[in-house]
């Protein structure tokens, strides 16, 4: 019995430590990427500096380190090119817990109202340079396929143009490549 309840015992602390984002609200805002402890509120509101609280220079523990997505679709906004995606998969690092972790839309941190529900945060590149050079660099070739549609951001109504599925494999070119806790957009440079 005594080996039992210490097997049990490990085995629900193991799933404990590996357990990923669910996601949480801080003064009325949602944060993706954040799992309701001191340490990780007190980056995100700026309340410690580097060092034994282990936050980045950033102010954010969330390090990228590898993306693949499924693009079916992009839009021009300025100099910034925003990816409509039909699947991902983000790898990601926590500084705190010294862990990678992989969220697609079906384990992707939402709002408790959104629970079960697919999530597709938005993946931009800040400059259409950068795809283009990242599309050079990758012998890939986006086709237009002549699908037009219309979708909001940022209380903006924006026009995709439809391109023939492409699969993009991102990754940093200088790590720690860090991201935002709120996790609602993803930016590729």
């Amino acid at each position: 019995m005594k080996k039992f309840i210490l097997i049990t015992s490990i085995f629900l602390s193991f799933n404990f430590l590996i357990k990923g984002y669910e996601g949480g609200y801080i003064d009325g805002k949602w944060y993706a990427f954040y799992n309701n402890t001191y340490r990780e509120r007190g980056c995100i509101q700026d309340k410690f500096d580097e060092g034994p609280a282990g936050c980045s220079e950033f102010g954010t523990n969330i390090s990228i380190n590898k993306v693949d997505l499924m693009v079916i679709g992009i839009a021009e906004i300025k100099d910034k090119v925003l990816l409509k995606v039909s699947d991902f998969k983000l790898n990601i690092n926590n500084r705190f817990f010294e862990k990678d972790m992989t969220y697609t839309p079906n384990n992707y941190p939402v709002r408790p109202n959104y629970k079960g529900n697919q999530k597709f945060p938005i993946f931009y590149f800040s400059n259409k340079e950068a795809l283009l050079s990242y599309l050079k660099e990758n012998n890939k070739n986006m086709t237009f396929n002549g699908k037009e549609w219309i979708e909001d951001y940022n209380g903006k109504k924006i026009k995709f143009l439809g391109v023939d599925s492409i699969n993009l494999k991102w990754e940093p070119k200088y790590p720690p490549y860090y991201t935002s806790e709120k996790g609602d957009k993803i930016e590729l440079n």
